[in-house]
């Protein structure tokens, strides 16, 4: 397999990348996918599972980099992923907030998505980790850059990577020559890789089709003006620590079957979905947080649409890029 490092293309960011760039220095928007294995599993198929995904993506093989003001994604023909492995020690569960135990990986997977990707460029807009845990489990992480994927980018990704990993895996075990699959499957995707001239796919912006984004002069205006008006009426959260630094969480809900078919059941008779059924949930939550009591409150929420099917190409949910479009309520 060549692994040689050569710049084939380097494609300006849109408007919508750079602007994620700009927000990541601000500490949100970085994608993370943890998926933890029952067992440990050498680093080569892991590598390989990458590998295969990078030579099919030509974005995921970028450097973000600044070419005299300008944010670029710089690609190159590498497919190597270096993977950082960090042997973990035993972590027993802490106290979360709401004193319930938090599992030693939920905290690994909340730590990575508090670590920002470099502020200083360039830098690749995908990086691996893998934990090992004393009981022989593994956690594979999997950070992208927003610039460059989007939460449906990785579903696919991960979907992909399992199913590469799988099949490596289970030829290792039934004692097949490991590298001579990768070899075989890698050759595959550089077919492809010649026979689509790696495309690289253009940002949202360039790609909504002819007068789907036409809007005049004055109607951006009054959208502007409406927007700042709507948010007197809107009330907030209050924060309740205004000294330490903000940090995400992970909130995590069980239900079991008989609770999801209730749920979907309850859906139906109220002529709802389950985007209806959060929003309910969350307000609900928030007035009694901030009980309300009987006082009325006015808040916005905001639904991220899959716009990749209008786009032009279109772009499958599998390939990396970011292609979500905000809509208020």
């Amino acid at each position: 397999m060549d692994n040689g490092v050569s710049s084939a293309k380097c494609r300006p960011l849109g408007t919508t990348e750079a602007n994620w760039c700009r927000a990541l220095d601000g500490g949100t928007g970085t994608c993370i996918t943890g998926i933890l294995l029952a067992k440990s599993i050498g680093v080569a198929p892991i590598q390989a599972s990458l590998s295969l995904i990078l030579a099919a993506q030509p974005l995921l093989r970028s450097r973000i980099v600044d070419k005299q003001g300008q944010l670029c994604f710089d690609i190159d023909d590498n497919v190597l992923l270096d993977i950082e492995i960090i042997n973990q020690e035993a972590l027993q569960p802490v106290e979360n907030i709401d004193r319930s135990a938090q599992e030693p990986w939920l905290q690994i997977v909340e730590d990575e998505m508090n670590t920002t990707f470099p502020q200083q460029k360039p830098f690749r807009v995908i990086e691996a980790h893998l934990y090992r845990f004393p009981n022989t489990d593994n956690l594979i992480i999997v950070k992208l850059h927003p610039a460059a994927a989007d939460h449906l980018s990785a579903v696919g990704i991960s979907s992909q990577f399992m199913k590469h990993l799988q099949d490596f895996v289970i030829a290792e075990e039934n004692g097949e020559d490991l590298q001579e699959l990768i070899d075989r499957r890698m050759s595959v995707e550089l077919e492809k890789r010649l026979e689509m001239d790696d495309e690289v796919l253009p940002c949202v912006e360039d790609a909504i089709p002819p007068g789907k984004a036409r809007k005049p002069f004055w109607a951006h205006g009054l959208d502007v003006l409406g927007y700042g008006l709507s948010s007197f009426r809107h009330a907030i959260l209050p924060l309740e620590n205004v000294v330490d630094d903000r940090k995400s969480r992970i909130i995590i809900a069980d239900f079991g079957e008989s609770a999801t078919n209730k749920m979907l059941q309850m859906c139906e008779s109220k002529s709802s979905d389950l985007n209806g059924l959060l929003i309910a949930a969350s307000l609900r939550s928030v007035a009694k947080f901030k009980g309300t009591g009987s006082r009325g409150e006015h808040y916005a929420s905001v639904i991220l649409l899959n716009c990749r099917s209008m786009l032009e190409p279109v772009i499958p949910d599998s390939t990396a890029e970011l292609t979500k479009l905000g809509d208020w309520m």
